[in-house]
This record gives C-alpha cells, structure tokens and sequence, in this order.
C-alpha cells in the first residue's frame, strides 16, 4: 500500500527535476 501512495510524489518530483534540467542545459547551450 505504501508503494502506491509514494508513486505519485515521486513521479512530480521527477517530473519536477526533469523540467528543472531541462531548463538549465537550455540555459547552459541555447539553441
């Protein structure tokens, strides 16, 4: 039971962190 309460929190956070990447290396090498 706890694995399904604990999925949804980690997939925003890794949603989160993913934006947040993306959004550095877009800084780091712009197009």
């Amino acid at each position: 039971m706890a694995q399904t309460y604990n999925k949804p929190k980690e997939n925003l956070e890794s949603k989160f962190w993913m934006a947040l990447i993306y959004n550095t290396t877009k800084d780091v090498y712009p197009e």
